[in-house]
């Protein structure tokens, strides 16, 4: 997949989000431009999956965790989402390239022994203080 296309998949979700924001918009003039909450969007079109999940997480922990997420708006959230999912798949990425490289010369930790089986040598002995 080219990094054009990543990037405009990464930014989808946010693209859709502003693409409701001016349809709405474009329906309802007299109210003005506005953008959307996530919560709004939520009790809008799935009230039914909003009220499952507040029964079962409690009033509580609804008020501290998840109130100041929807009440964000969604084209904000879509982009931090997408911001972290990208900041996670470049650091495995960042990982895994040096991960696997050894300096030039470098044996493996496997040949040096480290107190295992030399051949014709004598096992490794440690000494005790």
């Amino acid at each position: 997949m080219s990094k054009s296309t990543a990037v405009f998949l990464f930014l989808l979700p946010a693209l859709i989000t502003l693409g409701h924001d001016a349809w709405y918009y474009y329906e309802h003039q007299d109210e003005g431009v506005y953008l959307s909450d996530l919560g709004w969007l939520w009790t809008t079109y799935h009230p039914e999956s909003h009220d499952a999940l507040f029964k079962e997480v409690g009033e509580e922990k609804w008020g501290q965790y998840f109130v100041p997420i929807l009440s964000m708006p969604s084209v904000l959230v879509a982009l931090i989402l997408s911001s972290l999912i990208t900041l996670v798949i470049l650091l495995f990425k960042g990982l895994k390239s040096t991960g696997g490289k050894k300096f030039k010369g470098q044996k493996s930790q496997g040949a040096r022994g480290l107190g295992r089986d030399r051949g014709a040598q004598s096992q490794f002995k440690y000494k005790r203080k």
